[in-house]
């Protein structure tokens, strides 16, 4: 029981596979976990861990995206793009500049 709630536990997010190696050797000396499960429990753990980081990077940047929408900032996407744009109508006014008169 203790294991799940561990698991599922928010402060997951912190572990390390030194913190997870140590907290399965206080649960196989209070009989919760069997030793040859150790390795197991280290591993799904620490796969778990990096499931919750990869989730909450996805939710920071889907949140952090749309408030740069909802602030009317631009993102790099259209950033680049702009500077691309210019590029391109700074190379067609120095070509109408340098090309002769035909009057």
């Amino acid at each position: 029981m203790l294991r799940e709630a561990l698991l599922a536990g928010v402060g997951a997010l912190y572990m390390t596979k030194d913190k997870a190696e140590e907290i399965s050797q206080q649960l196989i000396e209070r009989g919760e976990l069997a030793k040859e499960e150790k390795n197991d429990f280290v591993s799904k753990l620490m796969h778990d861990v990096d499931k919750q980081k990869s989730d909450m990077k996805s939710r920071f940047k889907r949140e952090f995206n749309s408030m740069v929408k909802e602030s009317n900032l631009i993102t790099r996407d259209e950033y680049d793009e702009l500077l691309s744009r210019i590029d391109d109508l700074s190379a067609k006014i120095s070509e109408l500049e340098n090309k002769p008169n035909k009057d």
